[in-house]
Formats: structure tokens, C-alpha cells, sequence
């Protein structure tokens, strides 16, 4: 797939999770034993999973094009302008396909190295508000998170912005309470290079976060902070290019539109995007995305309002960063007319910080909370019907033939089972249960449901056909059916249409013309009369909005629609 060669499934790591699962307290060690095996399986599914349609796709081939022209200040999708998107994921995918050759592996490593920073800020920012053991469980939470998985191999703009914007948080936070200038510096860093992969909300989430701190412990003098306006030029500094770039190839409409219609714009209604998802659009996709740890981090959120409510006329020495960041970004995206369920992941490393800080205390305490018996059996019943999900599709949905990824699934469903069952001491069996519940899930769906839906996207699997057989650009059309996977996967940009005029001019001005197309395309030439010769077909579904008619084995063929690769040639057509 894509030049990327599938590696054997080793299992060194299951045997260290086993060692780690025996110690009865979560050290480093074992946490670091933890991490390794989720960026094994984020690693895996770099290289078994093809990207999806279609803004992934689009960003890899954007990088593709920017990587074989060396343009890199003005950036063009398909040759044509391109504004949506700032530049630093298609900068850093075109320098790794320079080392590591154009591949979806190579689209992806940067994000999944940039993750790292990511979970590794979100360590440190909970250890410094909490502990060390409220920051171990922080960077495993997030880690595991369904949504993080799914955003290290579906990469777009925001697995970055989430990293950059946690690191940022982490850095200013420090200069607050340490003062030293180099965590300043590393902040403004952080901030400018969030909005060098997304925008303005790489500045925005971390103010609200901070904003609220500062304003709640009354640390007055950080408002009008001089540091700040040194800070402000560092972040212009790293814009720089981008912005140049931005003037030359759009003048004033390409700042206006980076530093306000793209971002505020979805607020004002100035932005053409727009859908009609209601207000909580963001709270169901909480739900599914922060998997199997949305329970646990509701009751965190809820129990976190009440302590800031009794705390609020103390000495008010309760942290309500991560409190005031998640809600106000919460807020303001939903208010957004134009919402994807991605677009709230930028604050989960604070989600994870706040759920790490109830299960912090939650594990070392439990005696003394009064529910503690029903979170941990609903917890435990959230785990039990995962596995049953996992079961299920690996035996029904998509029936798992993998011997290896069997024994990993089993060994990591066992070690789940003992932790629910044994009287812990110590580190309670909650946290362990729910972790290797994530961690099952991950394996799953990283080792073989994404890569077996992965075969259901005909332009995935077309350009793989077409790059293989080596067919000249010139000679090949896309007409109706085009997606960007049919782009980066074949190597090539391939000439699209939609209008049928334009489709019959390629017809009688081509000797012989490649057509990929669908069902409508196929009655169109069938209608006028053009005679072809079908080369391949392709099963063909959009897998990013799954159905039960497609899961559905029984039904699934109904629910697939069928895409073609045609030869015309020119004395086919009937003039």
C-alpha cells in the first residue's frame, strides 16, 4: 500500500505488559512499558491503514505536489491555489517524503512524532498541577483515547494543533510559576506553530486556558504582562513565511481570510462552510471519541465544578485550567456553524488532565467516595460491552483470520478480565481494566478494521491499479467519480470532470483515454453511446460515515456502491 511493506506483528510487547501488569502500583517504568505498545499500534496502523477521503487524502497529495515542485511558501491542491489550510503539516509530510519516499506511512510520521510531544506535555502540565501520579495517568488517558488513536493514522491539521496547543499550555504555565524566560520563549513557540498548522485557534485555546487561571487566582499583573508583546513578535516571526506566502499568492484576502474568516468567520456566518449540527453536536462526539474514558471523565468534569463552587470564596487555590479551557472551547465551537467531531480534540489533553486528577485521588481514596461502588461497576460495564464490540466485529462485522492479532487480542482481553476481578491493592484494578480495554480496542481497529474498510475506498484502491500498470496522467480521467485518494495513491494528478461535454471532447481527443468512473458515469456512456472496455472495478464506500446497512455482512453489498476503470478508445466512440 503505498510503497509501505505490512511488518509482522511481534510480540515482545504483550510479554512487557504482562511483567507490567503484575507490579501493583504504576511507576514510570511501567507507564513508559504502557506508551511503547500504543505507539507500536499507532505505528502499525501508519502503515496497514490507507488514509480516508477525503481531507487527509487531500493534504497528502497536497504535500505530494509541494514536495515534487518545491513551492513551499504558496501551496497549490491539484495546481490550483490552495487557501483553506496553513502550511507546517504539508512543510514537514514534504520533507518526510524527501527521506522516507511519498507513502501514507510517510504522510503520517511527523504527526505521530509531534504526538509525542503532545502526550509528553500533557505529563508534565498534570504533574505540576497535581502530582507524578496524577501525570502518568494523564499521558496514558490521552494516549488511549479512541479519538487520539484515530487521529494518528486519519492525520489532519488538528493532531498537530492538539500537541502544539497542550505544549504551549504546558510552557506558559511554567513561566508563570517559575518565571524563567525560556519557558516563555517555548511557549510563544509553541503558540506560533499551532497557528502554522491550523489558525488563530492555536492562540485562542490556550488564552481561554490560561485566561481563566489567571483571572480566578486573581494574578492581576499577568493581564497586562510586558513579556507578552515580545512573546506576540515570536509567534509573527514563526508566521512569517506562511504570511509572505499568504500575500504573494492572495494579497489582503489571503490574511483576512487566515487571520479571521476561516476561524471567526464560522461564528459570524462570513465562512461558506456551514451544516445544520445542533449545539451538543460536540458533546455526542465527546462521547464516542473520548472512549472508554467518557464516563470517568464526566463524573471528573462534574465533581471538578462543585469543588471550584465550595472553593470559590477561599483562598481559591483550585486549578481551573483545564475546568475554564474546556468549557470556553467547547462553547465557542459550538457555536460554530460548521462543526466535524475532530474539531474539539484540542482540548482532550486537558480532559485527560482533569480525569487523571478524580482518578488520582479517586484510586488512592476510593473508601471515601460515596459512589465509588457504582462509577467502578459502571466503568466496568462500559469495558465489558467494548469487548463485546471487539468480539463482535472481529468474528461477525469483519471476521479476524489473523492468528497473531487473535493472541494479542486475547492476552490483552484476559489481563482486562483479572484486573476486574482481582482485589487490588494499591493501584486499583479500575484504572488497569479500562486501560488494557483501550488498548484492545486500539489493536483492533488499527490492525484490522480500518485496514479491511481501507479496501472499500476506490480511489485507494484504483490508484494503487493504475500506479502499478503505470498509465500516463495525460491519458487518464476521473469523470464524476473523483476523490484525492485516486490522486496521491496513484502518484499522479489526474485530469477530473464532472461535465459530460468536457468528458466527450477527452473521448474524441484521445486515442485511447483511462476513465475512472461510477454507476452514473457508466449510464452516461452508455446513454450516448460510447463503447468501452472495462478494465477493473472497485468496491466503493465513503468509510467515514459507516451505516448499519454497510457493517451489516448481510446487507453490506446493497450498501456498496461499485466504481470503474474503462478503456475508450477513440474509434469506440459512436460521433
Amino acid at each position: 500500500m503505498a510503497g509501505c511493506k505490512k511488518p509482522k506483528l511481534e510480540n515482545n510487547g504483550f510479554i512487557f505488559l504482562i511483567l507490567a501488569f503484575i507490579k501493583k502500583k504504576m511507576t514510570k517504568q511501567q507507564t513508559l512499558i504502557y506508551l511503547l505498545v500504543i505507539q507500536v499500534i499507532y505505528l502499525v496502523g501508519a502503515v496497514l491503514i490507507a488514509l480516508m477521503d477525503n481531507d487527509a487524502t487531500q493534504y497528502a497529495t497536497i504535500a505530494m505536489q509541494m514536495f515534487e515542485s518545491g513551492s513551499y511558501l504558496e501551496v497549490a491542491y491539484r495546481d490550483i491555489d490552495y487557501l483553506d489550510k496553513p502550511p507546517l503539516l504539508f512543510w514537514l509530510s514534504s520533507l518526510s517524503f524527501s527521506i522516507f519516499g511519498i507513502s501514507h506511512f510517510a504522510y503520517r510520521l511527523p504527526s505521530i512524532i509531534v504526538n509525542l510531544l503532545g502526550i509528553y506535555a500533557t505529563f508534565k502540565l498534570a504533574e505540576s498541577l497535581y502530582g507524578r501520579q496524577a501525570g502518568l495517568l494523564a499521558a496514558l488517558v490521552f494516549a488511549s483515547t479512541f479519538g487520539i488513536v484515530l487521529f494518528n493514522h486519519d492525520v489532519r491539521t488538528d493532531t498537530m494543533l492538539t500537541a502544539f496547543v497542550i505544549f504551549s499550555i504546558w510552557q506558559i504555565m511554567a513561566y508563570i510559576q517559575q518565571g524563567r524566560i525560556s519557558h516563555l520563549i517555548m511557549g510563544f513557540v509553541g503558540i506560533g506553530l499551532a497557528m502554522l498548522v491550523k489558525g488563530p485557534i492555536g492562540l485562542m485555546a490556550p488564552v481561554l486556558a490560561i485566561g481563566c487561571q489567571v483571572l480566578y487566582q486573581k494574578q492581576w499583573r499577568f493581564i497586562f504582562h510586558w513579556p507578552w508583546v515580545p512573546g506576540l513578535v515570536i509567534v509573527l516571526l514563526i508566521l512569517s513565511p506562511m504570511l509572505i506566502g499568504l500575500y504573494n499568492q492572495h494579497g489582503y484576502t489571503g490574511l483576512e481570510f487566515y487571520f479571521w474568516t476561516q476561524s471567526f468567520g464560522r461564528l459570524t456566518g462570513e465562512n461558506v462552510w456551514v451544516d445544520t449540527t445542533g449545539p451538543m453536536f460536540f458533546v455526542h462526539s465527546f462521547l464516542w471519541s473520548f472512549l472508554p474514558w467518557s464516563l470517568l471523565a464526566l463524573v471528573a468534569y462534574v465533581k471538578k465544578w462543585v469543588l471550584v463552587f465550595k472553593d470559590f470564596k477561599s483562598a481559591r487555590k483550585q486549578e481551573v485550567l483545564t475546568l475554564g479551557g474546556i468549557t470556553l472551547v467547547f462553547i465557542a465551537m459550538s457555536l460554530s456553524q460548521y462543526k466535524l467531531p475532530h474539531y474539539v480534540f484540542v482540548v482532550y489533553p486537558l480532559i485527560a488532565i482533569l480525569t487523571a486528577s478524580f482518578l488520582s485521588d479517586f484510586l488512592e481514596n476510593a473508601a471515601s467516595f460515596k459512589f465509588f461502588r457504582v462509577i467502578s461497576i459502571t466503568q466496568h460495564v462500559v469495558n465489558i460491552l467494548l469487548w463485546v464490540a471487539i468480539i463482535f466485529i472481529s468474528t461477525y462485522v469483519f471476521p479476524l483470520r489473523s492468528i497473531p492479532i487473535w493472541i494479542a487480542l486475547v492476552s490483552v482481553l484476559v489481563l482486562s478480565i483479572l484486573s476486574m476481578i482481582k482485589k487490588s491493592v494499591g493501584f486499583s484494578q479500575l484504572f488497569k481494566s479500562t486501560l488494557l480495554t483501550a488498548i484492545g480496542l486500539a489493536i483492533m481497529l488499527n490492525m484490522h478494521f480500518y485496514p479491511t474498510l481501507s479496501r472499500y475506498q476506490a480511489g485507494v484502491t484504483a490508484g494503487e491499479f493504475i500506479k502499478e500498470k503505470d498509465y500516463p496522467a495525460e491519458k487518464l480521467l476521473a469523470y464524476i467519480a473523483f476523490r484525492s485518494s485516486l490522486d496521491f495513491y496513484s502518484g499522479r494528478i489526474i485530469p477530473e470532470t464532472k461535465d459530460s461535454e468536457v468528458m466527450m471532447q477527452a473521448v474524441e481527443t484521445h486515442d485511447t483515454l483511462i476513465m475512472f468512473t461510477n454507476e452514473q458515469g457508466l449510464i452516461d456512456l452508455q446513454e450516448r453511446q460510447i463503447n468501452y472496455m472495462e478494465i477493473q472495478r472497485f468496491k466503493d464506500f465513503h468509510i467515514s460515515t459507516l451505516t448499519l446497512p454497510f457493517l451489516n455482512p448481510a446487507t453490506r453489498e446493497d450498501a456498496t456502491d461499485v466504481a470503474y476503470l474503462l478503456m475508450i478508445t477513440n474509434n469506440s466512440a459512436v460521433q
